[in-house]
């Protein structure tokens, strides 16, 4: 018995409390069929966590063994464990805590790491990347430590890499920002930024820590952790951590210093061993810290407005805690701190004897007992706990519109302690209905009389789902009551979804309290019909737009393509019910949807016959929707892109003799000039007028004769320029000249790329070839009617060029240098749209200005490559040039167009 005990006897004597006031919840709920109505845990947890706020607030509990690689997730509403629990994880699971939206639910590892998992999507609950078997008995330990280090969870961040000492020991998350705190068992707290995987670190050193040469208790030189709570309290918000040696760690979030306030062991006449914070607890605004002292079973205040411990019992001294009569509890564990409905604060302590409360209503001002009576069933007024079945350990709530208080015992069953009625679902008459077997019934118990109403989908409060059955009154209580039937076909579609649904039995007492229950029905309907939304042609298909179906047990669509009745005034569907023999089917995957739309193909069809569509859904159990028909009929047709619009045509790639005698001379095609009337003809060597032939003939002597001529000036030269070569890196965007392919292919945004290799003769004299590709694509058009079709078109093009560039260098080391330039091309195209082809080519000539701005002059780039690899000056290149490609001709693919360049030029 402790030196105060007396004095609070005495005390409590002179003070009344009201057991029937109490409105915070004090009954534990004990079934007939358990011993707790939570018996589905097979050891106590050292964590539980439960979100009170977002989408799933008050639905799940989540609870965690520390020595675990799983994650055990309680459904609330069912009160049982979820339906689908995640998978493992590849360390153990040390906390959990939820993100700011409310569904996204972050994963504490022993190892350092985090996991995500969205409640709100459950295929994040596994683990989809392959895992090493470590467990193989051919392999060595060697093997298996490094097959252990290659395994891999889609789920995790491999945050330790980061850590300093890696390991997560408590986690806490930011109630505004996605930040995450945590601190490990080695004395470092982390702030990590979820959005952007910003780390910091901080190492709480125990500056106070002695060792063996002082005679005292050796401890270490770090803090070790006992819990970690993040505090926005009216002084500003605050990250704090509780050690085992009377510290409370204060750290300002985004800071990277702290604050240590020390609870010595003399502190008090109540304290005769160095506290052990073995667990804290704020109060909802977060302005107080409840803290339980087990090693002298003491409740400590800690107020984080003066960032001191405070004075909790008045009549004493300065600073007393709050001391429970060993008589009537002891050994606390745990502490929790819960707001009720009415707005009374109260702290329930877990004891060997049960739960004590403690009145935490203003726990900035002493009183002469802040122990308040838990038993109501007497008239006595004294500090005794709650009983329950077990001896209580963790605890959490629900908030406080639902008042639900949870204790894990140490005999890992969960106790619930509330006022509301307890419902009892014994059963459900069928746990799947479809269109046909459509109805059920609920048999359920209650142990306060009341209303009962029957909801779809609802949440604990009942504010939520469809209404099934009405309030309907009851007197019997503890006694099976069985639901009237009821039909999902008597309801709208909504109400129900595809596959699982929960259906409450909520009751409503005297008091307006409500208590709640809920089982799963599964339905499985056949999907309504969908519907189109557009249709459009392609080559030997119909593009069918549509909207994917609400269900989540969608399979595939069928789509049906049926001729029109008439094929010269087409009207659909007409009389057509897309069952006769001459239909086409075609199957498309709900997979391939998006949220909003799915495009589908009906393929298989003829060319310039007209159809009517149709599309029908089925779900995973082969139920199909009625057809759904379109009124606009579909024609397919050929399709072509701009070249084929243009009637080109592929060109021959066989030799005919019969051709002009230049074939005769291909060995001259190590002329780089001859290159442009050969390289067309070596893929096309039947040009298409002996007009084109002789222009392009004659085009190449030119070049041919004046390459030749400034090769023989330059090889009498005494002696050549260290600069010999050129070679230059560029993008190009192509502005089509002609108004046609204008129209077709816009004006936007047409990119190609070139090298371009050349001799450089006394500086100014430059002799190119270049080659490069761009790439267009869009949507194609029908051949017979023009018109703008599903399909899509690419279009290649591979330009071969050769040009003289005059450059206007006048100096060494000139900044900017200005050039012209003039020669020819040959483009070489190939065209794809739904399974035509087109391979021909263009050749014509261009000119255009440019100016190259020395970068030696402004950085030392070109000189660094001309000490490694003998480049001696890199230019940046800026050019507009105009190219005339049509081979000389009025008709087919016009490539003739303004061409702006940039690039990047080296001399060597």
């Amino acid at each position: 018995m402790r030196i105060h005990k007396k004095f609070i006897i005495a005390t409590l004597a002179l003070i009344i409390i009201s057991s029937l006031a109490i409105a915070y919840p004090v009954t534990e709920k004990e079934p007939t069929s358990a011993s707790a109505p939570l018996d589905i845990l097979s050891a106590q947890p050292d964590r539980i966590f439960l979100p009170i706020t977002g989408t799933f607030q008050n639905k799940y509990m989540f609870s965690i063994a520390t020595s675990s690689t799983t994650l055990t997730i309680i459904d609330l509403e069912t009160w049982d464990t979820y339906t689908t629990q995640p998978d493992a994880f590849l360390s153990a699971v040390s906390d959990v805590t939820l993100l700011t939206d409310g569904t996204t639910l972050i994963v504490g590892l022993s190892s350092g790491n985090i996991a995500t998992l969205e409640l709100d999507d459950e295929d994040t609950f596994t683990n989809t990347e392959a895992t090493t078997d470590t467990d193989s008995d051919d392999d060595t330990d060697e093997d298996d430590a490094e097959e252990e280090a290659e395994a891999t969870d889609s789920r995790q961040t491999d945050s330790s890499e980061n850590m300093t000492s890696a390991g997560i020991t408590f986690l806490v998350s930011d109630p505004v920002d996605d930040i995450i705190y945590t601190v490990n068992s080695t004395g470092y707290y982390f702030q990590y930024n979820i959005d952007n995987s910003n780390y910091s670190e901080v190492y709480l050193e125990n500056t106070s820590a002695t060792d063996d040469d002082d005679d005292e208790t050796t401890t270490a030189a770090y803090y070790t952790p006992t819990d970690m709570v993040y505090a926005d309290s009216s002084a500003g918000d605050k990250v704090l951590i509780s050690t085992s040696t009377g510290d409370i760690i204060v750290i300002t979030p985004g800071e990277t210093s702290y604050t240590v306030y020390t609870l010595s062991s003399t502190a008090t006449s109540f304290s005769t061993e160095t506290p052990n914070f073995a667990d804290i607890a704020l109060t909802p605004d977060n302005d107080y810290l409840y803290i339980i002292d087990s090693d002298n079973d003491l409740i400590w205040v800690f107020s984080l407005l003066s960032n001191a411990f405070i004075d909790q019992i008045s009549s004493d001294t300065s600073l007393d805690p709050i001391n429970v009569d060993d008589d009537y509890n002891k050994s606390f564990t745990n502490i929790f701190v819960y707001e009720d409905a009415d707005g009374d604060v109260v702290a329930y302590a877990s004891g060997e004897s049960g739960i004590s409360l403690i009145d935490a209503s203003d726990p900035g001002t002493a009183a002469a007992t802040k122990v308040l009576d838990g038993d109501t069933t007497d008239s006595v007024t004294d500090e005794d706990p709650i009983p329950l079945s077990g001896t209580p350990g963790l605890m959490a709530a629900t908030s406080n519109d639902v008042e639900y208080v949870f204790s894990v015992n140490a005999n890992a069953e969960i106790s619930v302690l509330t006022d509301n009625p307890w419902i009892s679902i014994s059963s459900i008459s069928t746990t799947s209905v479809n269109a046909t077997d459509s109805t059920f019934t609920l048999t359920f118990q209650s142990d306060i009389a009341g209303d009962y109403t029957i909801r779809a989908n609802s949440d604990a409060t009942g504010a939520t789902g469809t209404e099934l059955i009405a309030s309907t009154a009851f007197t019997d209580v503890d006694t099976d009551i069985t639901t009237a039937s009821i039909d999902i076909n008597s309801f709208e579609r909504a109400t129900f979804i595809e596959g699982t649904n929960k259906i409450f039995a909520l009751v409503t007492d005297a008091n307006s309290l409500t208590g709640h229950s809920a089982i799963t029905l599964t339905v499985d309907r056949p999907p309504e019909a969908t519907t189109i939304t557009g249709v459009s042609f392609g080559n030997q298909k119909a593009y069918v737009n549509f909207t994917p179906s609400p269900d989540e047990d969608i399979d595939y669509y069928v789509l049906y393509a049926e001729p029109a009745e008439s094929q010269t005034s087409p009207s659909c569907p007409g009389t057509l019910t897309f069952t006769s023999g001459n239909i086409i089917k075609t199957t498309y995957y709900h997979t391939n949807c998006s949220t909003t739309a799915c495009n589908g193909e009906a393929t298989g069809l003829t060319n310039d016959v007209t159809y009517c569509v149709a599309v029908k859904v089925v779900d995973f159990s082969v139920q199909a929707s009625p057809i759904a028909s379109y009124t606009v009929p579909v024609t397919p047709e050929q399709t072509v892109g701009p070249a084929g619009f243009f009637g080109e045509t592929s060109c021959s790639l066989s030799l005919d003799t019969n051709q002009t005698p230049l074939h005769n001379y291909s060995w001259l095609l190590f002329f780089l000039p001859f290159l442009f009337f050969l390289a067309p003809r070596a893929l096309c060597l039947v040009p298409r007028n002996r007009k084109n032939t002789r222009k392009a003939f004659f085009l190449t002597v030119l070049l041919t004769s004046l390459s030749l001529l400034l090769v023989t000036q330059n090889a009498q030269a005494e002696e050549r320029t260290p600069q010999n070569w050129t070679l230059e890196a560029k993008i190009y965007h192509w502005i089509p000249m002609d108004t046609q392919v204008r129209n077709f292919m816009g004006i936007c945004c047409h990119f190609g790329g070139e090298v371009e290799f050349g001799y450089l003769l006394k500086d100014r004299y430059n002799f190119t070839i270049s080659a490069g590709m761009g790439f267009e694509n869009g949507n194609s058009v029908g051949i017979r009617t023009g018109g703008a079709s599903g399909d899509n078109y690419i279009l290649l093009l591979f330009p071969i060029r050769f040009d003289f560039i005059y450059r206007f260098d006048f100096k060494s080391e000139q900044l900017f240098l200005p050039y012209i330039r003039a020669g020819g091309d040959v483009v070489v195209f190939y065209e794809g749209s739904a399974g035509s082809t087109i391979t021909n080519y263009k050749f014509g000539f261009h000119g255009g200005i440019g100016v190259g701005i020395l970068l030696d002059r402004i950085e030392q780039l070109g000189h660094n490559l001309e000490e490694v690899i003998g480049v001696n000056d890199v230019y940046l290149t800026i050019e507009a040039r105009y190219a005339y490609l049509n081979s000389f001709s009025s008709t087919g693919l016009d490539l003739t167009g303004f061409y702006p360049y940039i690039g990047v030029l080296f001399e060597f």
